[in-house]
């Protein structure tokens, strides 16, 4: 009977070292530093074709210690009156509203932001490339200016996509707003966009395209079966004369789209809500059904203020490791040291309870 106790101990200490939450956040998923497995979905062409080391699609529960996204006590009802005066349209509590303004007299704050330098399409879904270039993120003036380098030449057999530029917010929440002052490029062949990222099925555009001097608001499709839905924004003013100031809102339910305080449009239907960042970009891929280009002449777009707002508690995306991480839990590289000694003693302590109820069988 020691023998059967002994073994019985021995796996139980094995299953609460394998139970451990920071245990299985630090090595079930080795990129991310979290347990964040994708939900499977049919291939389709998004506006923004994601990289493999995207934000996850869905957080399990056991995981929220770690990212911490709380949906917030909302104050929204049906007929309730959006207010582009107030924090995140009068929508919340103001308690619940946290607001960062970005201006770039200083530069980019890397506290806030991160220029981005991933790749996007290139797959069957989407053979049209782009390369998101730190060289054509500049500040300059008290400006940021994200651009489009001219002459670019589209080659259909090239491996590399075509120069853009892009930068993403520190911070990942579910729930909250970009606001952007911008003067766009009238170069034809580009599109410069301000949205909200976390998978290819968590998404949500301000787009504006010079090819046709068009402004839409996207919103991806969450699950295989529900479409992209896309509108046109019908702005009627020149958005290349000026600074204009473009707002996204995302709630638990809805998508507003803002110009110069103004809502111009409204989705409620299939809103995505997991974590997300918010980005700004300039890009061309050449693709003639939406971009075309690329643009003959360098195109500009000048950023003067950024603010973002969040409702609840958020991230922090990591700008040494490329990962989320959170402040109310270890840091991925201190999970990961101890969860190598956790999984080691999980696996040492399975083979001896294996071990031992094998010899009291025999006995």
């Amino acid at each position: 009977m020691k023998v059967l106790d002994y073994a019985l101990s021995a796996l139980a200490a094995a299953t609460d070292a394998g139970q451990d939450p920071h245990f299985r956040a630090a090595v079930s998923h080795p990129t991310l530093g979290f347990n964040a497995p994708r939900i499977p979905h049919a291939p389709r062409e998004p506006l923004h074709t994601p990289s493999p080391t995207t934000l996850p699609s869905r957080l399990p529960a056991e995981t929220h210690h770690a990212i911490r996204v709380i949906k917030p006590r909302s104050v929204v009802s049906n007929d309730q009156t959006p207010d582009p005066s107030k924090p995140m349209l009068g929508l919340y509590d103001a308690d619940q509203v946290t607001s960062e303004t970005t201006t770039f007299e200083n530069g980019i704050d890397s506290s806030k932001w991160v220029v981005d330098t991933r790749g996007y399409g290139g797959s069957v879904d989407n053979p049209y490339m782009r390369q998101m270039d730190p060289k054509n993120v500049e500040v300059s003036d008290g400006l940021l200016k994200l651009k489009v380098p001219g002459g670019q030449t589209y080659d259909p057999k090239s491996t590399v996509g075509l120069d853009s530029a892009q930068i993403k917010s520190v911070k990942i929440f579910s729930v909250g707003s970009l606001e952007m002052t911008v003067k766009m490029s009238s170069e034809d062949g580009t599109c410069q966009c301000g949205f909200f990222y976390g998978a290819d099925n968590n998404e949500v555009d301000m787009e504006y395209l010079t090819r046709t001097n068009v402004s839409w608001g996207v919103v991806q499709g969450i699950s295989k079966n529900q479409p992209i839905q896309q509108v046109n924004l019908n702005v009627t003013a020149d958005q290349t004369d000026d600074f204009h100031t473009y707002k996204l809102v995302r709630t638990e339910s809805k998508a507003y789209f803002l110009l110069d305080g103004q809502v111009v449009n409204t989705f409620v239907k299939n809103i995505p809500t997991e974590p997300v960042q918010a980005m700004l970009a300039h890009w061309t891929d050449a693709n003639p059904g939406w971009t075309g280009g690329p643009p003959a002449k360098d195109a500009i777009m000048t950023i003067k203020k950024v603010v973002v707002e969040y409702v609840g508690a958020t991230s922090t995306f990591s700008t040494s490791t490329g990962t989320p991480s959170a402040t109310q839990s270890p840091s991925p590289s201190a999970s990961k040291k101890g969860a190598g000694s956790r999984s080691y003693a999980f696996k040492a302590g399975s083979l001896l309870a294996i071990f031992a109820l094998a010899s009291y069988l025999v006995l």
